[in-house]
């Protein structure tokens, strides 16, 4: 498994793919709005989105871990 990292500190504004879901490596997964702005995080490889660990809304430093792919 592979952790799936905030790339920039902010809020955890959208989540683009669910637990369960497939995913392609560099495909936007969810979206962290700092200084309003939408930043998308990527995901790392292609694999499946096992879960998040956060939930939308919540504030995230960046390299925190907020997610795990399988």
């Amino acid at each position: 498994m592979e952790e799936i990292r905030a790339v920039i500190t902010g809020t955890l504004n959208n989540f683009k793919k669910l637990a369960g879901d497939e995913v392609e490596k560099g495909e936007t997964i969810a979206e962290i709005e700092s200084m309003k702005m939408l930043i998308p995080v990527e995901a790392p490889n292609t694999g499946k989105l096992v879960e998040w660990s956060v939930v939308e809304g919540e504030f995230v430093n960046e390299n925190d871990s907020i997610g795990m792919l399988d």
